[in-house]
Formats: structure tokens, sequence, C-alpha cells
């Protein structure tokens, strides 16, 4: 390590005043030149041990070098890029088969706060300044002359690619572990998650990767290649997160306070819960043993020997059976961790309008252009691809399922007041409120149709390209060959993901048929839709298969939670080929 002491200490010198406040930073003579030494340093890190990285982190480069060059050294273009290439190989996800990897999470937590309560990233989206201009240009001659453009170069995709990346990464840094929880430091996290999208929200950070999202389509789209970048992004964005609750943060009947307050009368139930489990097993084993109670050996039939405590009156075919030694670890249910997810209003707010942007112009855009490259089997497509993408499909659709069912709520409550005249409740328009003659008596047309979650007259136009028939069939493709294929994989993972979605499909189609209004055509599609892909009732149709995956579930193997779409599904499914007939 003497090399990288000797790299890190010529990048220069912090200026602080007598509070120890940064005013200043002095860089060395060959600052840029160090810089990239330690990016090659930081690129022949062993990924295992990362030997590199964590001496980084512990000397604090970052905080006293890296984001002082950035925010000090901004006419310096190259210096100042030099500086993000390394903070991006620094924030690289952890890799699961690396050593330590609590104290890795520990460092990169460390690096997300000093880059949060920086200046450092309105500095480093202004380098995407020209790039982006060159895109709109390009986009621009692209879509009126139909020609690919040159004014988006490769250098301008490469400075895209790295930022995003940047952001990838700071964004992905959100996993906690039993330490950190056991240290009380998971709420100070939680916070410092929520610090940082507000952070992205403020320098227009989560503006413009909308804006690039709608540049990934088509085979001369700009970002194509960067697909799975952005969906990673949206991905973590929406990690963590509940879509029910961010659905109802800009309605008018908000469950959010409401929502916080069950979930911390929750932890003190069961917090309460464990204590008196503890009183039990304490009362239990003060009265377990009489007065005539002692420590003897009993011997089996089979000459095995147990020391037992208690009394020696017991019952002779308790004698009769043999010891048995438990050999090897004891099997455990897998442990539900759950999700952490927001619950200030203003965070739920600037995520609900970003998810309804989203749905109104990039989501179908990016969702299309990954869906064809997993039904081309596309090399660069991976399995956790695919998991990503099914999970970020449920989660937009469940957002998408909430906010019309919770819209329709809050519009039949604004129909509903009480007459004097008739002494009961009546429905009106809200807008006709003032007039006591207009009766609505059909609550029906109060429904999300009121509200802005239109998209050309459906309620399935902002998620078109991922609640089709193509769509279904690959899913439920791809879910049968993961079953199929578990013994040999153990990708539980895959498996639930790709049945949370399918549930959250059956429930939007379920939504379609009930909320529709009378004109509208996709009722009868998504009974078509529903007739073509479930009503198959042999061993080779779908409620067959719901029930398999029920007699296969192993709670040693998979969680609770993430198994529980598979009886909501069969419900769902059930009530709806039932209203066919």
């Amino acid at each position: 390590m003497d090399g990288l002491s000797s790299i890190c200490t010529g990048l220069g010198i912090l200026d602080e005043d007598d509070n120890g406040k940064r005013i200043g930073y002095a860089k060395g003579e060959y600052c840029s030149d160090n810089l990239k030494d330690l990016l090659r340093f930081l690129r022949r890190d062993d990924p295992e041990k990362r030997d590199v990285f964590k001496q980084v982190c512990k000397w604090n480069i970052v905080g006293k070098d890296l984001i002082p060059i950035i925010e000090y050294w901004q006419e310096d273009r190259n210096l100042v890029l030099n500086a993000v290439k390394v903070l991006v190989f620094l924030t690289m996800p952890v890799e699961p088969t690396s050593i330590d990897i609590p104290q890795q999470i520990e460092y990169l937590w460390g690096l997300k706060s000093a880059i949060t309560f920086s200046d450092i990233v309105p500095v480093i989206v202004s380098l995407l300044e020209s790039p982006l201009e060159n895109l709109e240009k390009g986009w621009y001659l692209t879509i009126y002359s139909m020609i690919t453009s040159e004014s988006f170069t490769e250098d301008d995709w490469k400075l895209v690619q790295l930022v995003l990346t940047l952001f990838r990464n700071i964004l992905a840094i959100q996993d906690i572990s039993t330490q950190q929880i056991a240290g009380a430091s998971a709420t100070r996290f939680l916070s410092l998650r929520d610090r940082f999208l507000e952070l992205l929200f403020k320098e227009n950070v989560m503006d413009l990767i909308l804006v690039l999202s709608q540049h990934t389509s088509g085979s001369h789209g700009c970002l194509r290649q960067d697909n799975l970048l952005l969906l990673e992004i949206f991905y973590n964005i929406f990690k963590g997160q509940d879509p029910e609750l961010i659905a109802k943060a800009n309605l008018k009947v908000s469950k959010v306070e409401d929502e916080a307050e069950d979930s911390v009368t929750s932890l003190q139930s069961i917090m309460k819960e464990e204590q008196e489990k503890r009183k039990l097993t304490r009362f239990h084993s003060l009265s377990c043993y009489s007065q005539l109670s002692g420590t003897f050996t009993r011997v089996s039939l089979d000459g095995s020997k147990a020391l037992l405590k208690g009394n020696p009156s017991a019952s002779v075919d308790t004698l009769l059976k043999a010891h048995k030694n438990l050999r090897g670890p004891s099997k455990r249910e897998i442990w539900d961790h759950g999700e952490l997810p927001s619950t200030e209003n203003q965070i739920l707010q600037l995520l609900a309008d970003f998810i309804s942007q989203f749905l109104m112009g990039g989501y179908n855009v990016l969702m299309q252009s990954i869906r064809d490259d997993i039904d081309k089997e596309h090399q660069e497509i991976q399995s956790a691809d695919v998991v990503i993408f099914f999970q970020v499909a449920q989660f937009v659709t469940s957002f998408q399922y909430h906010k019309c069912v919770a819209s329709k709520a809050v519009n039949e409550l604004d129909g509903l007041f009480f007459s004097p005249v008739r002494n009961t409740f009546i429905f009106r328009y809200a807008t006709d409120m003032s007039d006591p003659g207009i009766d609505v008596e059909n609550e029906a047309s109060a429904t999300c149709h009121d509200d802005n979650t239109l998209f050309k007259g459906s309620i399935c136009g902002p998620i078109a390209e991922t609640l089709n028939e193509s769509m279904f069939l690959m899913v439920i493709s791809k879910w049968r060959y993961a079953f199929e294929g578990l013994k040999q994989t153990n990708d539980y993972k895959f498996l639930s993901a790709a049945g949370s979605l399918v549930k959250t499909m059956i429930r939007m189609l379920d939504l379609v048929l009930k909320q529709s209004t009378e004109d509208s055509k996709e009722p009868q599609t998504a009974r078509i839709l529903l007739y073509k892909l479930f009503y198959d009732q042999t061993e080779e149709g779908m409620t067959q298969f719901l029930l398999n995956l029920i007699k296969s579930f192993d709670a040693h193997k998979q969680s609770k939670r993430f198994h529980s779409y598979i009886p909501s599904s069969t419900l769902s499914l059930k009530f709806m080929l039932h209203s066919f007939q």
C-alpha cells in the first residue's frame, strides 16, 4: 500500500478554517496524474477482498480530496471527470462472493452520506449540458429527417453513461446488515436514503432520468444500449418503497400518517409480545421442577444415555424410546426482513409525481425495449436483469392499480354529502355541489377516469407494454421454467418476482372489469385475455400450476411474504372466471 499512500497524499491539501470548515483545496502539482493512478489501483482491486477500496475509505479520501476537487476546481473539466470516475469505482455494489461484506456496506453508507451533504451533485450534472444539447438535436433530426444524426457523439454517450452509472451506484446503497440493525443504525440510514432522493429531485436529476428513458426505443435510439442501466436506476428508486402509500400521497383521503402510526404501533405490539413470551419462558423454567426433582441419568433400551433434570417418576413409555441425538444444524424458517418504505409525505408526493410522469412518457418506451431484448434472448440479458424487469413492472402496475382505486374512493367522497330535505346522504358531482337538484345515482361514474391516470382514454394505457398478451405469455413461461428448474438453481427470487408480477397483472385486469366505463373497450379485451390465459382447467392449466406451487412451498427456503401471491392470485382468478359464467 506504499504506492497507494503516496498517490493519495499527492492529490492535494484541504484548506480549513479554525472551526474545521472547508474553505478551499490546494491541488497537488500532479493531481490529475495521481487521480489516474488511483483509478488504475481501483480497477486492479481484488473484487473479493477489495483492499484498495477499504484503504481509500479508511483514509477518507472522498471527503478530504475527491469532493473538494469537484467543488473547488469546477473549471478544470478533465480533473473533475477523473474524480467522478474514481467515485464510480468506489461506489460500485458489493460482490456477493466478497469477504467482510458488513464492513464494505458500512463504508458505502459513509460515501453516500459524504456525497449527500456536499455540493457536488449540481457540478456533476452540469457536465451533461453539452451532451444533452447534442442528444436533443440528434432526436429532432432523427424524427423529422428520418435519418440517424451524428450530433450525439460517442464521447457524449460515454459521459452520459458515466454520470448515470454514478447515480445508479449511489441509489443502490440501501442494504443494511444485521450488525447495523442491531446497532440501531437502520433509522439513520433510511433517513439518509430519503435525503439523497430529495437531493436528486432538487437538482433535477430525476427529470433528467425521465427524459433519457424516452431515448431507448428503436434500433437507432441514442441510449438503446443503456436501457438496462436506466432500468436499474428506476429499480433502486423504487426499492423498499410501498406503491400504495405513494399512490395515495397526493389524494385527499391520504392514509400516510395512519400507515406510519400503524407501523409504530405494530412494532410496539411485536416488542410487547416478545416481552410476554420471555416472561412465560422464565415462569415455565421455574415451575417445571417439582419438590422431589433431581438430576439423574436415563438409560434407554438401545443403551443410549441422557442426562435429565426433573421428577424421576417418568412413564414407562418414555424409557422404551431411544434417545435421539440431533446431528447437524436444525432447519429454520427463512426470516422475512420486510420492507422499510418512506413515510414522509413530502418524499411520497415527490415519488408520486415522478412515477406519474414516468407513466406518461418513458415507461412504455423503456419497458418495450427491454422486453424485446428478453424475447430475443439477447446475450447481455442475465437472469438478474429479468428479475429487475419483473420487479419494476410489478411496482409500477401496483402503483397504477392503487391510484385508480384510491381515486375512485376520493371522488365518491367528493360527491357524497348530507341532504336535509331527504335526511340522508346522496351523491352529487363535486362541481355542482351548489345546485341541490343534481343527483348522481350511478356511483361508478366517479372513478379514476376523473383523475390524471387516463392515457388516451384507458386505465391500462400507461402500462400497455407490460399488460398485454405477449407480456403475460412471457412472464408465465419464465415462471414455469423457473419452477421446473428450482431443484437445480434454487432461484426462489426469480420465482417470487414472476409470481408477484402475475398477481398484480391479474388484479389490474379485475379492476378494469369493475371500473371501466361503458364505452370503453378494455373490459372486452380483459375478458378475452383471461379466457386465453387462464380458462384451461387441465393439468397444464394455470390453476393447476398455482396448486403445484402451493404444494411445493418450503418455509425453510422461501419467505412467506414472497409466497403470499399464490393464494391471492388463485382467489382473484376464481372470482373473475366465476363472474364470466
